[in-house]
Protein backbone atom coordinates (compact mmCIF):
# COMPACT_ATOMS: atom_id res chain seq x y z
CA UNK A 1 0.00 0.00 0.00
CA UNK A 2 2.80 2.40 0.85
CA UNK A 3 4.52 1.80 -2.47
CA UNK A 4 1.34 2.34 -4.47
CA UNK A 5 -0.30 5.11 -2.46
CA UNK A 6 2.42 6.72 -0.35
CA UNK A 7 2.81 10.46 -0.76
CA UNK A 8 6.56 10.91 -0.44
CA UNK A 9 7.79 14.42 -1.03
CA UNK A 10 9.16 15.61 -4.35
CA UNK A 11 7.76 12.94 -6.65
CA UNK A 12 5.45 13.38 -9.60
CA UNK A 13 3.98 11.18 -12.29
CA UNK A 14 4.17 12.78 -15.73
CA UNK A 15 2.48 11.58 -18.90
CA UNK A 16 3.36 12.54 -22.45
CA UNK A 17 2.44 11.72 -26.01
CA UNK A 18 3.96 8.57 -27.48
CA UNK A 19 7.43 9.25 -28.82
CA UNK A 20 8.03 12.21 -26.47
CA UNK A 21 9.56 10.19 -23.63
CA UNK A 22 13.11 11.08 -24.62
CA UNK A 23 12.35 14.82 -24.69
CA UNK A 24 10.68 14.67 -21.27
CA UNK A 25 13.59 12.73 -19.76
CA UNK A 26 16.11 15.15 -21.31
CA UNK A 27 14.22 18.14 -19.85
CA UNK A 28 14.21 16.46 -16.45
CA UNK A 29 17.95 15.79 -16.67
CA UNK A 30 18.63 19.42 -17.65
CA UNK A 31 16.72 20.50 -14.53
CA UNK A 32 18.72 18.09 -12.37
CA UNK A 33 15.71 15.84 -11.80
CA UNK A 34 16.03 12.06 -11.92
CA UNK A 35 13.39 10.35 -14.05
CA UNK A 36 12.31 6.86 -14.92
CA UNK A 37 9.76 5.44 -17.36
CA UNK A 38 7.38 3.36 -15.25
CA UNK A 39 4.61 2.44 -17.67
CA UNK A 40 2.17 3.43 -20.38
CA UNK A 41 -1.12 5.31 -20.23
CA UNK A 42 -4.21 4.30 -22.19
CA UNK A 43 -7.08 1.88 -22.40
CA UNK A 44 -9.98 1.21 -20.07
CA UNK A 45 -8.10 -0.50 -17.22
CA UNK A 46 -5.41 0.45 -14.71
CA UNK A 47 -2.98 -2.40 -14.36
CA UNK A 48 0.05 -2.19 -12.07
CA UNK A 49 2.73 -4.84 -11.78
CA UNK A 50 5.34 -5.12 -9.07
CA UNK A 51 8.45 -7.13 -9.81
CA UNK A 52 6.66 -8.57 -12.83
CA UNK A 53 3.61 -9.78 -10.87
CA UNK A 54 0.23 -8.05 -11.22
CA UNK A 55 -0.81 -6.33 -8.00
CA UNK A 56 -3.63 -4.08 -9.22
CA UNK A 57 -6.10 -4.46 -12.08
CA UNK A 58 -9.18 -2.21 -12.05
CA UNK A 59 -11.56 -0.77 -14.63
CA UNK A 60 -11.02 2.98 -15.10
CA UNK A 61 -14.81 3.41 -14.73
CA UNK A 62 -14.62 1.79 -11.29
CA UNK A 63 -11.77 4.06 -10.25
CA UNK A 64 -13.63 7.12 -11.53
CA UNK A 65 -16.74 6.14 -9.57
CA UNK A 66 -14.71 5.80 -6.36
CA UNK A 67 -13.00 9.15 -6.97
CA UNK A 68 -16.25 10.99 -7.75
CA UNK A 69 -18.28 9.49 -4.90
CA UNK A 70 -15.71 8.43 -2.29
CA UNK A 71 -16.30 11.31 0.12
CA UNK A 72 -20.08 11.01 -0.24
CA UNK A 73 -19.80 7.32 0.62
CA UNK A 74 -17.76 8.02 3.77
CA UNK A 75 -19.73 11.06 4.96
CA UNK A 76 -23.10 9.58 4.07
Amino acid sequence: EGLLFGEDASRAVVTCAPGREKAVREAAAEAGVRSKVIGKVGGDRLTVTLDGAPCLDLAVAEIREAWENGLRTVVG
